[in-house]
């Protein structure tokens, strides 16, 4: 009986680290095929550092057209990708594809000290799986966010599993990694701290803020340095100058718009800046729904703390990760699905408590892997589709710019794309959507301008769309893509 049972515990042990890894591995099969896309070119292809023409310093910030950036070890993993296979987007994809299986291998392994076998192997599923990580995992130049994940989960599981001595050497140098790669751990030190008070017989330990709060001070000063030339050390504010009202309506509004990716991921966007999310200035449904999901999972998480549940951890883990990105800090961004991946660990470990304990409750043992199996494929379904979304720039903004609430940036860059692809009447028909939508973006009416002279329009027309007097050309000639 004894070593039947030892069996069973060593077939889960296998399962639970072996089907994530085979379901992650298969759901992203077709995404090795992919070109590049959207930042790839700026901050991969286009970047000085990555191609070896620059050096790589942890003093230095990185300025491309998309902007300035501080993650010098996400740029690091571009390079030994320049080296290694010089810029072949297959390998570049095969390595994220790889880097994000990593991930869902921390994810097991925290849900395996945390939660139990059962709830591991969940966790690690549906991470594995989710649509709303594409982004992440197969747009190349968000890379860092897999990679800051990998250092932020490997903290977690250094403090759970070292001895002590050397737990806290590990955590600091976990943390910094993970810093270096996105600025999105900052969050690790409360994490620490919820781990401590939930795990199975832990209590409040404030020893890990002597590790983690270094990690952090460390990095502030490396980037301080690192943007001094730049003249600023923060992103913009999306809502800067906007009302007090207007920012917390779009803040629960922001709340709503996650919670359904995550749990319902059919409306999936490269693009979710206005009009496709309008500012929200007085409260709709939207704002009604996003108040009730924070204050109820606020009370729940209080309620499952003060009980030990075990959900009380993915849950707090989740809401720890995702606090960031509800613009408690400066972001230029107003939402993006990339920012869920790090975040959803914690919720998939919550979704994996919630399936062991249902399954201890229900009469038939086969309903819970089904209702599990179920919503991993509909959701690996989701991602091999999306995947093809990313398959090229043309694909991606003509997926994008199709939908009725298309913003300026996906009309833009759809003209773009088509540009390269041949075709500059499509091109300028685009573009003169996207300045019709945004005529105060100078590179809009650039592209346009320099399109409309192609077409064969006079110097005044074009002097018209590039100073902003025309939204398009006055005359438009055949021209040689038609």
């Amino acid at each position: 009986m004894l070593q039947s049972a030892a069996m069973h515990a060593r077939l889960l042990d296998r399962l639970a680290l072996l089907v994530p890894l085979a379901a992650g591995a298969l759901v992203y099969a077709n995404a090795l095929g992919n070109s590049f896309v959207l930042d790839d070119y700026h901050f991969i292809l286009e970047n000085p550092v990555v191609r070896g023409e620059a050096p790589l310093g942890f003093l230095e910030v990185t300025t491309t057209p998309g902007g300035h950036f501080y993650r010098p070890l996400g740029l690091l993993s571009y390079r030994l990708d320049y080296l290694l296979a010089d810029p072949s987007p297959h390998w570049l994809h095969l390595a994220s594809v790889l880097y994000h299986l990593l991930a869902v291998l921390l994810v097991v392994l925290l849900g395996r000290a945390l939660l139990g076998r059962g709830a591991a192997l969940v966790a690690g599923l549906l991470f594995a799986v989710h649509p709303v990580h594409v982004e992440a995992v197969t747009a190349l130049a968000n890379r860092t966010e897999v990679l800051a994940t990998i250092g932020y989960l490997g903290a977690i599981l250094a403090w759970l599993r070292l001895p002590r001595r050397g737990a806290g050497p590990a955590v600091l140098l976990c943390g910094l990694l993970a810093l270096l790669c996105k600025e999105s751990a900052l969050t690790l030190p409360l994490a620490l701290l919820l781990v401590d008070w939930l795990r199975p017989g832990g209590r409040l330990r404030p020893a890990s803020l002597l590790w983690t709060l270094p990690a952090v001070a460390i990095y502030y000063g490396l980037r301080t340095l690192a943007f001094q030339d730049v003249g600023f050390t923060a992103y913009p504010d999306w809502f800067a100058g906007r009302p007090l009202g207007e920012r917390v309506f779009g803040i629960l509004d922001l709340l709503g718009r996650y919670a359904r990716l995550l749990v319902v991921p059919t409306e999936l966007c490269a693009d979710w800046a206005p009009p496709r999310v309008p500012p929200v200035t007085e409260p709709t449904l939207g704002v009604v729904v996003g108040l009730l999901i924070g204050i109820g999972s606020a009370l729940g998480f209080v309620q499952l703390a003060r009980r030990r549940a075990p959900a009380a951890l993915g849950l707090g883990l989740g809401l720890t990760g995702l606090v960031l990105y509800l613009h408690v800090i400066p972001l230029g961004v107003l939402m993006a699905e990339r920012f869920l991946y790090l975040p959803s660990a914690g919720f998939a470990l919550l979704a994996g408590s919630a399936a062991a304990s249902l399954a201890r409750r229900v009469a038939r043992p086969w309903l819970v892997p089904a209702l599990v199996g179920g919503v991993a494929l509909a959701f690996g379904a989701l991602t091999v589709d999306r995947n093809v979304d990313w398959e090229n720039p043309l694909i991606l903004w003509s997926v994008t710019a199709a939908h009725p609430q298309a913003s300026a940036l996906s009309h833009g860059n759809l003209g773009l794309a088509w540009f390269w692809a041949g075709k500059p009447d499509l091109a300028r028909a685009s573009l003169e959507r996207a300045v019709q939508l945004e005529p105060g973006r100078q590179s809009f009416r650039h592209s346009l301008a320099l399109l409309c002279r192609e077409a064969g329009a006079s110097p005044e027309e074009v002097r018209a769309v590039e100073e902003g007097r025309a939204r398009t050309c006055l005359t438009r000639p055949p021209g040689p893509g038609r």
